[in-house]
């Protein structure tokens, strides 16, 4: 069944590459497929579904660091070697593939898959990274053969990314929430069917409206920065753990928070970690 479904979806990824999506989309991870990633997931597996409160890791740069004594690891999709994923299953851990599914970050190896109508403003933090029409079937079925890639490298999960764009006022296209809403809720629906859990990174109000189909939500500063804690408990109540990173400066300036920052974030019944804004292997759990 496992190499019956790796065959499957490397034959979808060629017939869309042959309807016009570009085969840069493929080559990195094409490479990793060949590796030989392991996972429970599949069309015919139900998604693997978090505890409500999980100990987790947060990184997205530099090599994993494996050692991390956590249940739940958000990962890079495109930067993170399937034997690394492999590494971490074998020492009982789930493995999440975080990814943006509201930008183009100009680096990623499928970003010519994306057509230039559907290329927004850049955002206000990077001139290499640029919104994305989520409207755009393109745009939705590019989003969809990461899912695949996701699943054929062994990922239990994925973790979508800057869904808020219709709140910067700036994205260059005339977005709503319904519009994200609906989106977001068809990527869950596509990552189901492929065996995989599906979380939103932040877009509290996305979230809402979608709590009933997300299996998780992760979110970045929402004790100190953003204040939209509370805006999760449609998650939370739900059963479904709201995994919260609290990132700073400096590893000093972390640890001299914790002890004022992880009551309120028990209180709140999240799960929380304290990181610097770089997101390396670097981790303070919250008890």
């Amino acid at each position: 069944m496992q190499r019956a479904t790796r065959i499957l979806g490397l034959s979808t990824a060629v017939l869309l590459w042959g309807l016009g999506c570009s085969l840069t989309s493929l080559d990195y991870l094409s490479s990793e497929r060949d590796k030989g990633a392991t996972s429970d997931a599949g069309p015919d597996a139900p998604p693997w579904k978090p505890p409500a409160k999980a100990a987790w890791q947060y990184q997205l740069d530099g090599p994993i660091d494996t050692a991390v004594d956590a249940e739940v690891f958000v990962v890079d999709l495109f930067d993170t070697p399937s034997a690394t994923v492999n590494e971490l299953h074998g020492k009982g851990r789930k493995v999440a593939a975080w990814f943006s599914a509201g930008t183009l970050e100009a680096w990623r190896s499928d970003g010519a898959s994306f057509p230039s109508a559907a290329q927004g403003n850049p955002i206000a933090t990077s001139s290499d990274e640029k919104w994305l029409d989520i409207r755009a079937g393109a745009v939705r079925e590019g989003m969809k053969t990461r899912l695949k890639e996701a699943q054929l490298r062994g990922f239990d999960a994925v973790v979508g990314a800057n869904l808020d764009s219709y709140t910067t006022g700036d994205s260059g296209f005339p977005l709503t929430l319904q519009d994200a809403s609906g989106y977001a809720a068809e990527l869950s629906a596509a990552s189901h069917a492929l065996g995989l859990a599906f979380a939103l990174e932040n877009a509290a109000a996305v979230a809402q409206q979608t709590s009933s189909t997300i299996d998780f939500a992760v979110v970045v500063d929402c004790l100190r920065a953003s204040g939209e804690c509370g805006d999760y408990d449609f998650v939370r109540k739900s059963g479904k753990p709201v995994l919260n990173a609290e990132a700073f400066d400096t590893v000093g300036e972390a640890q001299s928070q914790q002890a004022a920052l992880c009551p309120k974030a028990t209180g709140k019944g999240l799960s929380s970690i304290l990181k610097t804004t770089s997101f390396d292997a670097w981790r303070l759990p919250c008890p």
